[in-house]
């Protein structure tokens, strides 16, 4: 039997002998669909004992999930689910999104083997680093002020009555002071330091890649290198001084969790990773919008918060995201990786859901000053010419609409994707 349970993103397998511990984790851990083969009457049973275990013939739908893990069952085979982009697509995504992973990161500490070609895989998020960490470095890095005690000889700060008696009653030349000093070597600019010099220690990146780093690390001058592993990630809170370094440590957090990655088995080892793609892409959506609200500071993005349909408060909905403005103009924005299957008659239940978050839930209807009241997000794989540009939406009887809806098509499948996919709507 192979050890590789080789899947496809969100298609059916050929038969596959799982044993019953298998198929309960696949289904009940990973969300996985799962359906039995039974024999034909005039066949012998799709049994095969193997070990103490007995394996049993099923087809398996990974759904909408991506990943290379080790199984905790039985033989600890591995999963393998090929994705329906690239590999170095899907951690593009995951690389702009990791901050919505900081506390429940999509790696597994079991070890699979994997290719040795990861720096292929890798590289482009290196330079897309760099270059993070090149304009960071142009506004320079990050001060605190720490409060420091030290018996100098000249007065700075505030003299220490207590300390100065007990250590320099004799030493007249000496005066103990407190005094804040500003520092760069803090938390924020160590964990900074250390990613580059794991990068620069781990990857064969290109001498571009390379020389940039090496560039990059020289500027750390006064900051300590201290190594951080994967479980002693902090956990910043920032500030109007430190908010600038939110996005780099999302970087810096990713990387420190997992350093190489391939779509292949190979020779090396490193951490399993099981990824639902329908929550990648909303998170990576929210990241997008949010980096484009810096450059509007009127406009505020809220993330997945919970609101009510009906008015006892009992059915609650969560909009992906709200979109807040001036004038208090809102927008709602849902990020779908996959069109909702029709239902019935019902050709385009996602555009229900969101013309019901438009209409009941926010009463945007009749919002002249805004253009567009929704949007729908999908990939560009799902582009249909239906849905396509914006929609207006029949709100009364006769040919009016006060309420737009506008749809927006993401190229993932860009073979060098950057973190400005391109667009279609």
């Amino acid at each position: 039997m192979d050890e590789l349970i080789k899947l496809k993103e969100q298609e059916d397998s050929g038969p596959l002998l799982l044993s019953v511990s298998e198929e309960k984790e696949l289904q009940d851990d990973c969300g996985f669909g799962i359906v039995r083969i039974e024999p034909k009457v005039t066949q012998a049973a799709h049994v095969a004992p193997i070990g103490e275990s007995v394996y049993r013939l099923f087809l398996v739908n990974p759904t909408c999930h991506v990943g290379h893990f080790r199984l905790n069952s039985d033989t600890q085979r591995i999963g393998y689910i090929e994705p329906k982009v690239s590999v170095r697509n899907v951690f593009a995504l995951l690389g702009i999104a990791y901050k919505f992973y900081a506390k429940n990161p999509p790696f597994f500490r079991p070890e699979v083997k994997y290719a040795v070609d990861t720096d292929r895989i890798l590289e482009p998020l290196v330079q897309q680093f760099n270059e993070d960490v090149s304009k960071l470095l142009q506004e320079g890095l990050l001060r605190r002020y720490i409060e420091l005690d030290e018996n100098l000889r000249v007065l700075r700060g505030q003299l220490i009555f207590s300390q100065q008696i007990s250590q320099n009653l004799i030493h007249k030349d000496r005066l103990f002071c407190r005094f804040a000093q500003s520092e760069v070597d803090i938390p924020e600019n160590q964990v900074l330091l250390w990613t580059l010099l794991l990068l620069q220690r781990s990857g064969d990146w290109s001498a571009y890649v390379k020389q940039a780093l090496q560039s990059h690390i020289l500027h750390f001058g006064g900051v300590s290198v201290r190594r951080f592993l994967p479980q002693q990630f902090p956990d910043f809170h920032y500030d109007r001084l430190s908010f600038r370094y939110e996005e780099i440590h999302a970087w810096c957090k990713l990387f420190t969790d997992l350093m190489s990655l391939s779509d292949r088995p190979g020779k090396r080892y490193f951490s399993g990773y099981l990824l639902d793609m329908n929550e990648l892409f909303e998170r990576f959506v929210a990241a997008m919008f949010e980096r484009a609200a810096r450059t509007v500071p009127a406009v505020r993005v809220e993330y997945q918060r919970h609101h009510y349909l009906d008015m006892d408060r009992r059915v609650s909905i969560i909009p992906d995201l709200v979109l807040r403005g001036p004038d208090d103009a809102i927008v709602i924005v849902d990020a779908k990786y996959k069109r909702t299957k029709e239902q019935g008659r019902a050709k385009h239940p996602d555009l229900y859901q969101i013309i019901t978050y438009c209409c009941t839930a926010f009463e945007l209807v009749g919002q002249e000053r805004n253009q567009t009241q929704g949007i729908l997000v999908y990939p560009k794989s799902e582009l249909t010419d239906e849905l396509e540009g914006q929609l207006r939406i029949i709100t009364r009887k006769g040919p009016s609409s006060e309420l737009t809806v506008k749809v927006i098509w993401l190229d993932l499948n860009r073979r060098m994707w950057s973190r400005k996919p391109t667009i279609y709507s």
